[in-house]
């Protein structure tokens, strides 16, 4: 009966090991996906908002998309892509994004600035 036992308990110890192996691999590959989504989507704009672009046209196409967006100082932009996962219970996701720059005439955003650059960024929201 001792030896039916052990038994026992080796499957066991077996059966949640690999549980436990499964579901790390399960949480990386999700990571991992992710991931691959941010880059393709950055990669994606970064292709897409080409130098010279107008910041109506830019701004036009982010709204129809429902792609969020915040005005910086009056010549940079930075568009929301996403959360980076973090896997800490103090601090906060980092945003993904993009930050574009534009040619400003004067000391106010218009319609009519031009982009002159597109650069992938991550913003820190910080930790508590």
């Amino acid at each position: 009966m001792v030896v039916a036992n052990i038994k026992g308990v080796r499957w066991l110890i077996i059966y949640l090991s690999g549980s436990a192996l499964g579901l790390v691999l399960l949480m990386s590959s999700w990571w991992a996906v992710r991931e691959l989504r941010l880059r393709n989507v950055e990669q994606r704009y970064s292709r897409e908002f080409i130098p010279g672009m107008k910041r109506q046209e830019i701004e036009s196409r982010l709204l129809s998309e429902g792609i969020r967006f915040w005005p910086g100082p009056p010549q940079y932009e930075f568009v929301s892509l996403g959360e980076e996962v973090r896997y800490s219970i103090v601090c906060a996701p980092r945003e993904v994004g993009l930050m574009l720059q534009f040619k400003v005439d004067g000391s106010t955003p218009s319609g009519t600035d031009l982009l002159q650059s597109v650069k992938p960024v991550r913003e820190e929201r910080g930790c508590a």
